[in-house]
């Protein structure tokens, strides 16, 4: 497998890093770990979804949606004077 990454940002999760990036071969009975950072627009309830794994070689596309749940609160806090 030749792989290519897109991440395709949905109305509340937002991915940061470069979409459509070149992963490289991934060879019979190995894995490859990856780090990957998103953004919540909205609170509450979230669920994690746009991950696209493309095989060039076969040019096939795999979709990864509702791939977990989050729950997003504020961070905000209250400063006295």
């Amino acid at each position: 497998m030749d792989l290519v990454l897109e991440m395709c940002n949905t109305n509340s999760i937002h991915w940061c890093g470069i979409s459509g990036r070149q992963l490289g071969k991934l060879h019979p009975s190995s894995c490859l770990c990856l780090a990957l950072t998103l953004l919540s627009s909205v609170q509450g309830l979230q669920s994690v979804s746009g991950l696209r794994l493309t095989d060039t070689f076969l040019k096939r596309t795999y979709e990864y949606d509702d791939i977990a749940q989050v729950c997003v609160v504020s961070s905000a806090t209250k400063v006295e004077s």
